[in-house]
């Protein structure tokens, strides 16, 4: 008599997708896809890992510890995409010298980001790279953002020299909290939750420069484009760093021993839209941090307003200060974030296992193509 039991292959696609959401690294999702016609075809979405400083990274559902295989001596910077990491290293007979390059863990490649290394020369202790963004691939613009003044925002590529800077303290870039692509074009916001957009172009010798800025969204109380840094007093570069503010801000810094407040404020594309996440949350002592509120906001550029975010498809928002990325999922919640330190994924609460700092970021393993 046949086996009247349902096989691996006649099970639906959405059950199967939900199993390759939780294969996370890409060998293992490789042989997945690899055992029949239709498990090669799931179209499962990927579950991201979370990439601490010294290269270990935790998978999900699992919450495996596990070790990125980075060039010696280099620590972790940041995600960029498509696979690619930053990364860092320290210059020896050189005071607070570093080296960058962008490295593939997946292919093993590595490219210098010599245009940072010729504009980064002499920087204090506190000097930090924030956030590392190619625009598509990895031949790409590379834009990066630091917390000094005299660099706030650099724009280069890998592996080639040379790199373009705005002029020192030169606004809005001094008060750029966050950068993202939308297509082509670079965006930034500030605290004051103004939208900024670059004209980005190519000098004569290839290296990308901005153009021109243009306010898309701006602050009732700002003034106009010519705005400056008179007033504000301004260390000299060797003296100290971290003045460009950050994307997070203390509402609240005498709570005793209830913690403090914060606010915190994220740009993201999504499905051809530039988003806003703005973040309260409460930070108490000696305990996890919560929400105390979340807003999902869509930059309307007809009428230059950050207006409700209202998505008619289902989509993940994972959020941390060194990337973000929206992805479709398919789940019944229409919009769900996820920060790193403080997650729920598919409905399954984790405590955090593991030290988190500013460093601690998400990243993307790269789809398994058969």
């Amino acid at each position: 008599m046949a086996s009247t039991l349902p096989q691996w292959s006649d099970l639906p696609t959405d059950v199967l997708g939900q199993v390759l959401a939780r294969v996370p690294l890409p060998g293992d999702r490789a042989r997945f896809r690899a055992a029949c016609r239709s498990w090669r075809s799931t179209p499962g979405w990927r579950l991201p890992w979370i990439v601490h400083r010294d290269g270990t990274f935790v998978t999900f559902p699992d919450c495996g510890l596990h070790r990125l295989p980075l060039p010696d001596k280099a620590s972790f910077l940041g995600a960029s995409n498509n696979g690619w990491l930053a990364l860092e290293r320290v210059v020896k007979g050189k005071e607070h010298a570093r080296s960058y390059s962008l490295h593939n863990p997946f292919t093993g490649a590595t490219l210098p980001l010599l245009g940072l290394e010729s504009v980064i020369v002499k920087v204090s202790k506190w000097f930090e790279v924030r956030k590392v963004l190619m625009r598509s691939t990895v031949d790409d613009v590379v834009v990066v953002t630091t917390n000094n003044w005299y660099y706030p925002v650099i724009l280069c590529r890998a592996g080639k020299p040379g790199a373009w800077i705005p002029k020192p303290i030169e606004m809005p870039y001094a008060c750029i909290i966050d950068v993202e692509f939308l297509g082509d074009r670079l965006y930034g916001i500030t605290s004051d939750e103004e939208l900024v957009a670059f004209d980005l172009g190519e000098d004569d010798e290839g290296r990308p420069t901005v153009s021109g800025v243009t306010y898309v969204i701006r602050h009732p109380t700002s003034g106009g484009e010519e705005e400056d840094m008179n007033g504000k007093y301004v260390p000299e570069l060797y003296q100290g760093d971290g003045e460009v503010p950050d994307n997070e801000v203390a509402v609240d810094r005498h709570l005793g021993q209830k913690g403090h407040i914060t606010d915190s404020w994220h740009l993201l594309a999504s499905n051809g839209d530039l988003l806003m996440l703005r973040r309260r949350k409460g930070t108490p002592r000696c305990s996890p941090e919560y929400n105390i509120k979340i807003e999902v906001l869509k930059a309307d550029m007809n009428i230059g307003s950050w207006v409700p975010a209202r998505s008619k498809e289902s989509q993940k928002l994972f959020i941390s200060k060194r990337f973000c990325k929206c992805i479709p999922a398919p789940t019944k919640k229409l919009t769900t974030c996820y920060f790193v330190g403080q997650w729920d994924i598919d409905d399954h609460s984790y405590e955090p296992l593991h030290e988190y700092d500013t460093r601690s970021t998400w990243v993307f393993p790269p789809e398994v193509v058969l």
